[in-house]
């Protein structure tokens, strides 16, 4: 029996979903992360416990410090790397991260120098196990928006390596495992990491709604299409509500976050896989499935710095969007040969939803990179917009062509007829 090209692509795209993301999590773990590594960890664990009281005040250094902790390789360490369980090994990630960000940048808030800096030689008991576990995860030698923030978690009630459910993910029931600043900056610090988080919680369902709308356009099903575009509407104003609600002044300062937050992120070195930028919201895999299956055009800037971000991604996530990315023109071509008012016009509340939370994320990325305008520079978290002088009006351009791009996936609605089955 032949198979129509929607069909072909509907199951590519399950299949990918099948094989890579955890069923119910999305862009997230598969269990709650680890609480604990084996013993011969143990220093870098303490170590990870020690820096708020060490990186978190003003001025000082903790290079020293981590200098005279990690000056030798223990070979046991990278051995000890290749028999951890997958989640060990990300535990792993995130603790060898959070160590060698706060070396590169040494203090907080960190000395022009540090911005200026292009390479940096780290103490062998940190640089040989971090490049020995990235070889093996298949990823850069830099911390990932995966490893600082999705898979540096706990739940209130539930112990590391658990079963979880996207929906218990809200800021009330989660904790930032390894911080790098003391209160009441720790705060700001965690709401803001935890944002991410219970984004891709509630991006789960933007997920499980755009393989449901695209099996439903293979199936030239109009009324399903109609219901699958009115819950991923839903679901990505979910989402978007996330950001709405944490990252506002009462609970993030601004110059706090300009000064004190946003630095650690990046790294802007030379590692010898070209210059690495770092954790970037860029990361956010839910955002990026919304985008594919409303076919948001990728002609700008923002859309392929977002393309260059996923190498910063598990394997996996990078092959589940891959795989998306091939129904990216699916549903607008549906919609338009379709022809019908209520269809387009669904389709088209979509692609405000989206373009609503672009223009709450351009207002606000632009306060925060004003600070209080006494940092050493502006610029975006994984380092994407460099120049102090000109951040704010980079960033606000950047974002502006994303927001034209979304409106452009608008459909004229030329018609107000009954929905009708389309020849696919």
């Amino acid at each position: 029996m032949h198979r129509s090209e929607p069909h072909v692509l509907a199951e590519r795209v399950e299949h990918a979903y099948a094989m890579h993301l955890p069923p119910g999590k999305g862009f997230l773990p598969p269990v709650v992360p680890v609480d604990v590594l084996p013993d011969v960890f143990a220093r870098y664990q303490h170590a990870c416990d020690a820096l708020p009281s060490r990186f978190g005040e003003p001025g000082g250094g903790i290079r020293p410090w981590l200098d005279s902790l990690f000056s030798r390789h223990d070979p046991a360490v990278t051995q000890a790397i290749d028999r951890l369980s997958p989640m060990e090994r990300q535990k792993a990630m995130t603790v060898l991260c959070t160590l060698a960000h706060t070396y590169r940048w040494e203090k907080t808030p960190p000395d022009q120098a540090a911005f200026e800096l292009k390479r940096l030689t780290l103490p062998p008991g940190i640089d040989e196990p971090w490049t020995h576990l990235a070889r093996v995860l298949w990823q850069p030698r830099v911390g990932s928006l995966w490893n600082v923030a999705l898979c540096n978690w706990s739940l209130a009630f539930k112990p590391g390596g658990s079963d979880y459910s996207a929906d218990e993910l809200t800021l009330e029931n989660l904790r930032f495992t390894h911080g790098w600043l003391n209160p009441p900056l720790a705060s700001a610090l965690e709401v803001f990491m935890l944002t991410f988080v219970e984004t891709e919680a509630r991006g789960v369902a933007v997920i499980q709604r755009s393989l449901d709308l695209v099996r439903s356009v293979a199936d030239n099903d109009v009324q399903a299409i109609l219901s699958c575009l009115e819950t991923l509407d839903e679901a990505i104003k979910t989402m978007n509500h996330v950001f709405y609600k944490n990252i506002r002044a009462r609970l993030i300062d601004p110059a706090a976050w300009n000064e004190r937050i946003k630095p650690i992120y990046g790294w802007g070195l030379d590692t010898g896989e070209g210059t690495l930028e770092g954790a970037s919201g860029l990361q956010l895999g839910a955002i990026q499935c919304a985008d594919a299956v409303l076919g948001i055009e990728n002609e700008t800037f923002l859309p392929r710095a977002v393309a260059e971000s996923r190498k910063y991604m598990p394997e996996g996530h990078r092959q589940f969007l891959s795989a998306m990315d091939t129904v990216r023109s699916l549903v607008p071509r549906y919609i338009r040969e379709n022809g019908n008012a209520p269809l387009t016009q669904r389709y088209n509340l979509c692609v405000d939803s989206l373009r609503a939370w672009r223009q709450a994320h351009q207002r606000r990325g632009a306060l925060y990179l004003c600070g209080n305008g006494a940092g050493p520079m502006g610029g975006t978290t994984g380092m994407a917009i460099r120049d102090s002088e000109h951040a704010v009006e980079e960033f606000h351009a950047m974002m502006q062509g994303r927001i034209g791009e979304t409106m452009n996936a608008h459909i004229p609605v030329t018609a107000d007829a009954q929905p009708t089955r389309v020849a696919i």
